[in-house]
Order: C-alpha cells, then sequence, then structure tokens
C-alpha cells in the first residue's frame, strides 16, 4: 500500500535517535547469541546461520570480513543502545556517537529520496538470518 507520513509515525511513534555503537568481538557474539534468543531483529552486514540445537552459530560480519575485527561499528536506535529490549551487549560501548537524526525521519528522508529517484520501494527475503 501507498506510504505515508503518517503511517511511519504510526510505525515509529517514538523519539529515538540514530547512534553508532563501537563494540567488541565479545559483545559482537552476544548480539548474534541474543539474536537465536529472540527469533531474530531486523539486522544488516551480517549474515547469521543457526542450527536447530542452537550449538553451532555461524556468522559472516561483512563481505570480506576476516575476523580479524577486533571492534565493530554498528548503527541502532539510542534506546537499544542504551539496553533496551534486554539488549545489554550495546552497554558500555567502545564507543557511542550521536547521529543527530531521529530513526523516524531516517526512514521518512528515505522514503522520500527513492520517491524522487522514481524507485519504488520493495520487500525482499535476503536470507540474513537462517535457521536450519
Amino acid at each position: 500500500g501507498e506510504i505515508t507520513k503518517g503511517k511511519i509515525f504510526e510505525l515509529m511513534p517514538f523519539e529515538n535517535e540514530l547512534v553508532v555503537v563501537t563494540i567488541s568481538k565479545d559483545s559482537l557474539n552476544r548480539l548474534i547469541n541474543y539474536l537465536n534468543r529472540v527469533g531474530g531483529q531486523p539486522v544488516s552486514g551480517v549474515k547469521v546461520k543457526f542450527t536447530s540445537t542452537g550449538q553451532d552459530i555461524k556468522y559472516k560480519y561483512r563481505k570480506n570480513d576476516k575476523s580479524l575485527n577486533t571492534t565493530y561499528k554498528i548503527l541502532t536506535s539510542d534506546y537499544l543502545a542504551n539496553g533496551g529490549d534486554n539488549m545489554t551487549f550495546f552497554l558500555n560501548p567502545i564507543n557511542y556517537e550521536k547521529v543527530g537524526i531521529k530513526l523516524r525521519n531516517a526512514i521518512i528522508q528515505y522514503c522520500e529520496e527513492q520517491h524522487a529517484q522514481g524507485k519504488q520501494l520493495t520487500g525482499k527475503i535476503e536470507g540474513r538470518i537462517v535457521y536450519e
């Protein structure tokens, strides 16, 4: 259906701000385990494969990650970065940077830019989180 600012406000009624948190590899592992426990979350830049036992978890952060990174930058909302929804792995980050834009406004801006370019917004399953 049609995407309107009103519908985006219904979807995102909160005043959440975008932030970039830099976290350790241990915190990233805790984030991945959290995804398994809660059945997934919207993610980008990572592909995760969970087995039915939950014991063998494989993930790839970005396309060319050779697991040499010791820190990871994550764009998220200030609500989640401050431990909301039990995301305690974001607490005490290596770095916390405010972006200066509300999440809702970023969504509106993206939709407006796509519309101005004549692009239609479509959803697709990309297999970022897979359960086997």
